[in-house]
């Protein structure tokens, strides 16, 4: 199948999403948290003080903290603004679990800004095996990427991959893409 615009796209990644059972989705979100938790595990033995942003899910995206394994990481979330940036403020996970982790970010995120961020776990509807994404259509993770120097995960179900992605020049690719199959390392 051949998806001419990046509206094609969306499209396509949400009858994916909605082909996928509440039962199945919990399934592979606790597979590809653990693989997550692997990954920084030997990410986190590198280093001191672990700083990982991460997403609140929305409209059935991967719900990634379901089997957390990883001790003594810091957690980040993104705080949208008007001006259309997005900046990543420290919160507690263990509050943050115990929240509605839905549309709207709960009132516990700090107000320190995280500019220290080591690790970004980012959400997208379709992945490419290139490292390309296509998200809500907002470009907010892509303006975020334009100046972020650490190690960028991308998380979907296996479904959502793809061959090829329409992108544009603002487009930026993750590192390493995570999904309940396989963990696809990015050439480049």
């Amino acid at each position: 199948r051949i998806l001419k615009t990046k509206q094609e796209q969306r499209l396509y990644a949400k009858t994916i999403l909605e082909s996928l059972s509440l039962e199945k989705r919990k399934s592979k979100d606790i597979i590809i948290s653990s693989r997550i938790c692997e990954i920084l595990k030997t990410y986190q033995s590198k280093m001191t003080n672990l700083t990982v942003g991460a997403y609140c899910p929305i409209q059935k995206e991967v719900a990634w903290y379901v089997n957390w394994t990883l001790k003594d990481a810091r957690f980040s979330f993104p705080r949208i603004f008007e001006d259309k940036s997005m900046k990543f403020y420290q919160a507690a996970f263990e509050k943050l679990q115990k929240e509605n982790w839905g549309i709207s970010l709960p009132e516990t995120l700090g107000e320190r800004e995280s500019l220290d961020l080591d690790v970004l776990i980012i959400p997208g509807l379709l992945f490419s095996f290139e490292g390309n994404r296509i998200g809500r259509g907002a470009g907010f993770y892509d303006r975020y990427l334009e100046h972020f120097q650490g190690m960028k995960i991308g998380v979907c179900y296996e479904e959502q991959m793809v061959e090829k992605l329409l992108t544009d020049k603002h487009d930026k690719k993750v590192d390493l893409i995570i999904t309940d199959k396989k963990i696809y390392k990015v050439k480049g």
